[in-house]
């Protein structure tokens, strides 16, 4: 999957910015989760999405969440991913490709009504949440909306005043 500006939250600059201090490192054998508990925790994660039934998460702290180039954490040891977790949004058509050694796990989707083009990579640690990614496709001349209002995107996609 490629994103690009205009996609949804997109900014390369500050992606490269925050990944890089991020621990993706290998996880000892005997502290690796299982290919089920790393797909629970991503599914988890999106069914979270639609009814925001939030405490079904396995929330790790400190947690950090980057979508596109923007970051929720600050660095503090009480970092959460649950900052800014609309409801209401189904979350489909999931595959996965899962990497037990790093505890990784990427969910491709279709992201809500509209369908657009999604993937989140997961860094799972003794079955939390630890970091999450998410990359969205905007296609051009599409207006992402947040309840029902349209919302800024990152470039070239974004509607122009009055044309939303």
């Amino acid at each position: 999957m490629v994103t690009q500006q205009g996609d949804w939250l997109f900014n390369a600059d500050n992606y490269f910015k925050w990944s890089p201090n991020e621990d993706w490192g290998v996880i000892p054998p005997g502290q690796r989760d299982s290919r089920d508990t790393l797909v629970a925790a991503a599914n988890a994660y999106f069914d979270a999405f639609l009814e925001k039934k939030l405490d079904l998460v396995p929330w790790g702290y400190p947690c950090n969440r980057t979508e596109g180039g923007i970051r929720t954490g600050k660095g503090a040891p009480d970092d959460s991913c649950t900052v800014g977790v609309p409801a209401g949004v189904n979350i489909v058509a999931r595959r996965f490709i899962v990497d037990e050694t790093t505890g990784a796990v990427v969910g491709f989707c279709t992201f809500g009504v509209g369908g657009l083009a999604d993937s989140h990579l997961f860094r799972v640690e003794k079955g939390k949440l630890r970091y999450v990614h998410s990359l969205t496709h905007v296609p051009p001349g599409y207006h992402v909306r947040v309840n029902g209002q349209p919302v800024p995107s990152s470039g070239p996609n974004t509607p122009a005043p009055g044309k939303q």
